[in-house]
């Protein structure tokens, strides 16, 4: 009977094309890398599983072909309309370089490496980073400028501590070998751990720079998008 084999039909095809989409992207470099699931059948389905339109007088075999090709065009035009969202799963290539009196120095680059994987609002990127990637659609390519306050702050000479060789020790570690310009992890009060560059050493203070490394100056921001959820 066609009304017992339209719903076997729906469902396999609601969880066949869910599946195959779910494998291809979690199969995309990077995403095992970082273990990061997708999980596209529970997102997906319930926006699959609505009535699918029957075309009328073909029978129970053209409206299960039917179904099919009505769920992946369903497919098709959810991943085709993905943008990114402020909770997104991000699959992209990216490259930050920063602006010093005019002359561009890169810091990081995935565009000739394998792309990270990332989901926004979870301390991946600088809040100022992740603004700019809002609204992107897979397959966007752009390039940002971002003054310093707008990327990792400006300058605080207030971060900028003396401290005690004994106190930094105990909190550094002793036997770290470190000299000038290394960055040094501190214990936090807080139970964290909070991050300085050690700018001067000797044997009973020690200068500690707790900006960001990239405090006050600007930088270009470049994103290739490859996949959203």
């Amino acid at each position: 009977m066609p009304g017992a084999e339209q719903p076997v039909e729906r469902a396999e095809a609601v969880d066949g094309a869910a599946r195959q989409i779910e494998h291809a992207l979690a199969g995309q470099p990077g995403a095992q890398e970082h273990g990061q699931q997708f999980r596209l059948g529970k997102r997906l389905r319930p926006l699959l599983e609505q009535p699918l339109s029957r075309p009328l007088g073909f029978g129970p075999v053209a409206y299960g072909l039917a179904g099919t090709l009505d769920t992946m065009s369903r497919l098709r035009l959810l991943l085709a309309m993905a943008r990114i969202a402020p909770d997104s799963h991000v699959t992209l290539h990216y490259r930050l370089a920063a602006l010093v009196e005019g002359v561009e120095r890169e810091v990081i680059s995935t565009l000739d490496g394998r792309p990270a994987t990332l989901q926004l609002g979870g301390g991946h990127l600088a809040v100022g980073l992740e603004a700019r990637l809002h609204g992107l659609e897979e397959g966007a390519e752009a390039t940002f400028e971002l003054a310093p306050a707008e990327a990792f702050g400006d300058r605080n000479p207030d971060l900028v501590q003396s401290l005690t060789r004994a106190a930094f020790d105990t909190s550094a570690g002793a036997d770290g070998g470190y000299v000038a310009g290394d960055v040094v992890e501190f214990n936090d009060p807080r139970g964290g751990r909070l991050a300085g560059v050690l700018k001067e050493s000797g044997d009973r203070r020690v200068v500690v720079d707790f900006n960001h490394p990239l405090a006050g100056l600007a930088v270009r921001f470049t994103v290739r998008v490859i996949g959203v959820i």
